[in-house]
């Protein structure tokens, strides 16, 4: 945000031309071009020479929350101090578009620990290594509340309710909900317990022997046990 990669526009439709025509051209003066960072130069952030990253300029009917995600390229290796939270266990996740052949394999570490085995982001949501299902094949609230839990149990959570791309690049009604889309998912990552004091930290490393597969890193999810292992009450589907 304090760089101005974040809300960056792309298209002449918005505000009457602000920020130029589309040009796909790479270089300092095109407006359109992403905004890319230097080992070094992202608080928060430690990553290799080898990781690419920038933020894509604004584009709201992208599948990614508010259209300007965190991409990553490369044979990236790349660690995130995650906020303070309370102290309890947390289950960290990370929301993120899936079903393209340009994606890359990661794996997660929780404070160099590693998660599960590493992702292959390239299926999507409705392979069966995924199994996605839309609420609407479900049926009734009960068989939808079950697959939720089920899916929640293999590492997967559909995506947020509340949001969903527009049907134009600077906005526009609603195209996409999320959550109706096989392809817009939450990963879970895993679980940490906080002190209440101690740093945590999230570590993505690309499995891929690959210059140019991408992760594209939209949004973590800090959830407290009280929500996620919640007995009496289901998560929100908000």
């Amino acid at each position: 945000m304090t760089s101005g990669a974040r809300g960056h526009y792309t298209k002449s439709s918005y505000e009457n031309g602000k920020y130029g025509i589309w040009d796909a051209t790479a270089n300092a003066t095109n407006k359109n071009t992403c905004l890319g960072f230097k080992a070094g130069s992202a608080t928060n952030f430690e990553f290799t020479d080898a990781t690419h990253i920038h933020v894509r300029p604004r584009v709201l009917s992208f599948w990614s929350y508010q259209g300007d995600e965190v991409t990553v390229r490369g044979r990236f290796d790349f660690t995130v101090k995650l906020p303070p939270v309370p102290a309890g266990d947390w289950e960290v996740r990370m929301f993120t578009c899936i079903g393209f052949s340009s994606r890359g394999i990661v794996q997660y570490y929780i404070d160099n620990v590693p998660q599960g085995i590493p992702f292959d982001m390239r299926p999507g949501g409705a392979d069966a290594k995924v199994g996605w299902k839309s609420d609407a094949s479900l049926g009734d609230e009960e068989q939808i509340a079950a697959f939720d839990k089920q899916f929640h149990y293999k590492g997967w959570m559909k995506g947020m309710k509340s949001y969903g791309s527009a049907t134009s690049e600077a906005g526009g009604t609603q195209g996409t909900v999320f959550r109706t889309f096989a392809n817009t998912l939450r990963k879970v990552i895993g679980i940490f317990h906080s002190d209440g004091e101690t740093d945590h930290y999230l570590r993505l490393q690309q499995k891929l022997e690959s210059e140019n597969n991408e992760l594209n890193f939209d949004m973590i999810e800090l959830c407290p046990s009280s929500v996620y292992n919640n007995p009496d009450l289901a998560e929100d589907r908000w």
